[in-house]
């Protein structure tokens, strides 16, 4: 899904294990460096120590929970 984003020129980041280490540092790169619009990220993510300081540097305009398959 993401690659949609890509292919219309939306800078997109990706965290979640559908991505291999390398692109997920380079996604949290990306967002550190205000460098993506848009960041796809497992709600996992929001257990993690590290990501929540994060998040508490670089604050999101929004957050979006996409949890459709526990349905």
């Amino acid at each position: 899904m993401h690659e949609t984003y890509r292919k219309h020129g939306i800078r997109v980041g990706v965290l979640t294990s559908a991505v291999n280490a390398m692109e997920k540092k380079l996604a949290l790169t990306s967002w550190e460096n205000d460098d993506i619009d848009f960041l796809f990220v497992a709600p996992e993510r929001l257990q993690n120590k590290q990501f929540l300081e994060l998040m508490e540097q670089k604050p999101p305009d929004f957050v979006v929970v996409d949890e459709i398959h526990c349905a």
